[in-house]
Protein backbone atom coordinates (compact mmCIF):
# COMPACT_ATOMS: atom_id res chain seq x y z
CA UNK A 1 0.00 0.00 0.00
CA UNK A 2 3.03 2.27 -0.17
CA UNK A 3 2.25 3.51 -3.67
CA UNK A 4 1.16 7.11 -3.81
CA UNK A 5 -1.84 8.78 -5.38
CA UNK A 6 -1.62 9.70 -9.08
CA UNK A 7 -2.39 13.37 -9.76
CA UNK A 8 -2.81 14.66 -13.32
CA UNK A 9 -3.36 18.35 -14.13
CA UNK A 10 -6.09 19.22 -16.60
CA UNK A 11 -4.55 20.28 -19.90
CA UNK A 12 -5.00 23.98 -20.60
CA UNK A 13 -3.74 23.56 -24.14
CA UNK A 14 -4.29 20.79 -26.65
CA UNK A 15 -1.39 18.29 -26.56
CA UNK A 16 0.57 17.37 -29.66
CA UNK A 17 -0.91 14.71 -31.94
CA UNK A 18 -1.19 11.44 -30.05
CA UNK A 19 0.65 8.32 -31.21
CA UNK A 20 -1.21 5.28 -32.52
CA UNK A 21 -0.79 3.45 -29.18
CA UNK A 22 -2.19 6.43 -27.26
CA UNK A 23 -5.19 6.57 -29.62
CA UNK A 24 -5.72 2.80 -29.22
CA UNK A 25 -5.58 3.15 -25.43
CA UNK A 26 -8.08 6.01 -25.51
CA UNK A 27 -10.40 4.04 -27.82
CA UNK A 28 -10.19 1.08 -25.43
CA UNK A 29 -11.27 3.36 -22.60
CA UNK A 30 -14.38 4.48 -24.47
CA UNK A 31 -15.29 1.07 -25.91
CA UNK A 32 -15.95 -0.09 -22.35
CA UNK A 33 -19.09 2.08 -22.27
CA UNK A 34 -21.01 -0.04 -24.82
CA UNK A 35 -19.52 -3.18 -23.24
CA UNK A 36 -20.99 -2.23 -19.86
CA UNK A 37 -24.35 -1.26 -21.39
CA UNK A 38 -24.47 -4.54 -23.35
CA UNK A 39 -23.73 -6.54 -20.20
CA UNK A 40 -26.59 -4.77 -18.40
CA UNK A 41 -28.99 -5.51 -21.27
CA UNK A 42 -27.93 -9.18 -21.25
CA UNK A 43 -28.56 -9.35 -17.50
CA UNK A 44 -32.06 -7.95 -17.94
CA UNK A 45 -32.55 -10.38 -20.84
CA UNK A 46 -31.58 -13.29 -18.56
CA UNK A 47 -28.43 -14.15 -20.57
CA UNK A 48 -26.25 -14.08 -17.47
CA UNK A 49 -23.46 -16.33 -18.73
CA UNK A 50 -22.90 -14.11 -21.75
CA UNK A 51 -23.10 -11.04 -19.47
CA UNK A 52 -20.36 -12.56 -17.29
CA UNK A 53 -18.19 -13.03 -20.40
CA UNK A 54 -18.69 -9.35 -21.30
CA UNK A 55 -17.81 -8.29 -17.75
CA UNK A 56 -14.59 -10.34 -18.01
CA UNK A 57 -13.80 -8.68 -21.36
CA UNK A 58 -14.56 -5.29 -19.78
CA UNK A 59 -11.98 -5.98 -17.06
CA UNK A 60 -9.32 -7.09 -19.58
CA UNK A 61 -9.85 -3.94 -21.67
CA UNK A 62 -9.82 -1.84 -18.46
CA UNK A 63 -6.44 -3.28 -17.46
CA UNK A 64 -4.94 -2.78 -20.94
CA UNK A 65 -6.21 0.68 -21.93
CA UNK A 66 -3.88 2.65 -19.65
CA UNK A 67 -0.93 0.45 -20.59
CA UNK A 68 -1.49 1.22 -24.27
CA UNK A 69 -1.91 4.94 -23.55
CA UNK A 70 1.35 5.07 -21.58
CA UNK A 71 3.23 2.80 -24.02
CA UNK A 72 2.59 5.38 -26.74
CA UNK A 73 5.41 7.48 -25.35
CA UNK A 74 3.29 10.18 -23.77
CA UNK A 75 2.15 10.71 -20.23
CA UNK A 76 -1.32 9.59 -19.30
CA UNK A 77 -3.82 12.46 -19.49
CA UNK A 78 -6.23 13.75 -16.89
CA UNK A 79 -9.04 13.61 -19.45
CA UNK A 80 -8.50 9.89 -20.19
CA UNK A 81 -8.22 9.08 -16.49
CA UNK A 82 -11.42 10.98 -15.71
CA UNK A 83 -13.26 9.21 -18.54
CA UNK A 84 -11.84 5.88 -17.33
CA UNK A 85 -13.18 6.42 -13.80
CA UNK A 86 -16.60 7.64 -14.98
CA UNK A 87 -17.04 4.72 -17.39
CA UNK A 88 -15.98 2.22 -14.71
CA UNK A 89 -18.38 3.56 -12.10
CA UNK A 90 -21.28 4.05 -14.51
CA UNK A 91 -20.92 0.54 -15.94
CA UNK A 92 -20.71 -1.06 -12.49
CA UNK A 93 -23.79 0.79 -11.26
CA UNK A 94 -25.88 0.05 -14.37
CA UNK A 95 -24.98 -3.66 -14.24
CA UNK A 96 -25.69 -3.80 -10.50
CA UNK A 97 -29.06 -2.14 -11.03
CA UNK A 98 -29.85 -4.72 -13.72
CA UNK A 99 -28.97 -7.54 -11.28
CA UNK A 100 -31.26 -6.00 -8.65
CA UNK A 101 -34.20 -6.24 -11.06
CA UNK A 102 -33.75 -10.02 -11.13
CA UNK A 103 -32.49 -10.56 -7.56
CA UNK A 104 -34.13 -7.77 -5.50
CA UNK A 105 -32.30 -8.74 -2.30
CA UNK A 106 -29.01 -7.89 -4.05
CA UNK A 107 -29.89 -4.23 -3.43
CA UNK A 108 -28.54 -4.77 0.12
CA UNK A 109 -25.05 -5.19 -1.35
CA UNK A 110 -25.48 -2.64 -4.14
CA UNK A 111 -26.47 0.38 -2.00
CA UNK A 112 -23.19 0.57 0.00
CA UNK A 113 -21.16 0.36 -3.23
CA UNK A 114 -23.34 3.05 -4.82
CA UNK A 115 -22.89 5.34 -1.80
CA UNK A 116 -19.13 4.72 -1.84
CA UNK A 117 -18.90 5.66 -5.53
CA UNK A 118 -21.03 8.80 -5.02
CA UNK A 119 -18.69 9.95 -2.22
CA UNK A 120 -15.57 9.30 -4.32
CA UNK A 121 -17.16 11.07 -7.31
CA UNK A 122 -17.95 14.09 -5.11
CA UNK A 123 -14.38 14.27 -3.82
CA UNK A 124 -13.05 13.91 -7.37
CA UNK A 125 -15.32 16.75 -8.52
CA UNK A 126 -13.95 18.95 -5.73
CA UNK A 127 -10.40 18.17 -6.86
CA UNK A 128 -11.25 19.21 -10.42
CA UNK A 129 -13.26 22.33 -9.58
CA UNK A 130 -11.02 23.66 -6.82
CA UNK A 131 -7.51 22.63 -7.90
CA UNK A 132 -7.84 21.74 -11.59
CA UNK A 133 -6.46 18.23 -11.12
CA UNK A 134 -7.73 14.70 -11.63
CA UNK A 135 -6.72 12.54 -8.69
CA UNK A 136 -6.69 9.00 -10.06
CA UNK A 137 -5.88 7.28 -6.79
CA UNK A 138 -2.97 5.04 -5.92
CA UNK A 139 -2.40 2.04 -8.23
CA UNK A 140 -3.32 -0.40 -5.45
CA UNK A 141 -6.85 1.09 -5.41
CA UNK A 142 -7.50 -1.01 -8.54
CA UNK A 143 -7.94 -3.98 -6.19
CA UNK A 144 -11.39 -2.61 -5.33
CA UNK A 145 -12.43 -2.42 -9.00
CA UNK A 146 -11.16 -5.94 -9.58
CA UNK A 147 -12.98 -7.24 -6.50
CA UNK A 148 -16.24 -5.71 -7.80
CA UNK A 149 -15.68 -7.50 -11.13
CA UNK A 150 -14.97 -10.83 -9.39
CA UNK A 151 -18.06 -10.44 -7.22
CA UNK A 152 -20.15 -9.42 -10.24
CA UNK A 153 -19.03 -12.46 -12.24
CA UNK A 154 -19.73 -14.73 -9.26
CA UNK A 155 -23.25 -13.31 -9.01
CA UNK A 156 -23.83 -13.72 -12.75
CA UNK A 157 -22.53 -17.30 -12.82
CA UNK A 158 -24.42 -18.49 -9.72
CA UNK A 159 -27.48 -16.18 -9.79
CA UNK A 160 -26.81 -15.61 -6.12
CA UNK A 161 -25.94 -12.25 -4.43
CA UNK A 162 -22.94 -13.89 -2.69
CA UNK A 163 -23.21 -11.68 0.40
CA UNK A 164 -20.01 -13.06 1.97
CA UNK A 165 -18.06 -11.91 -1.10
CA UNK A 166 -20.04 -8.66 -1.22
CA UNK A 167 -18.96 -7.92 2.38
CA UNK A 168 -15.30 -8.20 1.37
CA UNK A 169 -15.91 -5.94 -1.65
CA UNK A 170 -17.62 -3.34 0.55
CA UNK A 171 -14.76 -3.48 3.07
CA UNK A 172 -12.20 -2.96 0.28
CA UNK A 173 -14.34 -0.13 -1.04
CA UNK A 174 -14.29 1.59 2.35
CA UNK A 175 -10.51 1.19 2.70
CA UNK A 176 -9.76 2.53 -0.79
CA UNK A 177 -12.27 5.38 -0.35
CA UNK A 178 -10.71 6.41 2.97
CA UNK A 179 -7.25 6.39 1.37
CA UNK A 180 -8.50 8.31 -1.69
CA UNK A 181 -10.10 11.01 0.48
CA UNK A 182 -7.00 11.22 2.68
CA UNK A 183 -4.66 11.61 -0.29
CA UNK A 184 -7.02 13.99 -2.12
CA UNK A 185 -7.52 16.31 0.84
CA UNK A 186 -4.58 18.62 0.03
CA UNK A 187 -6.05 19.29 -3.42
CA UNK A 188 -9.65 20.01 -2.50
CA UNK A 189 -8.65 22.07 0.53
CA UNK A 190 -6.10 24.22 -1.35
CA UNK A 191 -8.74 26.80 -2.26
CA UNK A 192 -9.94 26.96 1.36
CA UNK A 193 -6.39 27.73 2.54
CA UNK A 194 -5.89 30.37 -0.17
CA UNK A 195 -9.24 31.98 0.71
CA UNK A 196 -8.34 32.04 4.41
CA UNK A 197 -4.99 33.74 3.64
CA UNK A 198 -6.69 36.55 1.71
CA UNK A 199 -9.07 37.41 4.55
Amino acid sequence: MGQSVIVLPLQAEKPAKASVLVRVGTAMTYVRLPLGASAALLIVGDAWLLAAALVALFVIVDVLDGRFARAGGGADTAERRAADAIIDKLSVQVCALAVCFTIPIAVMAWIPILIRDIIQGSVSSLNISRSGVVVAGAPWHRIFSLSVAVWGCAVLLTVNPRFELAAMVIALGCITLFDYVRQSQPYFSRVDREFAQTR
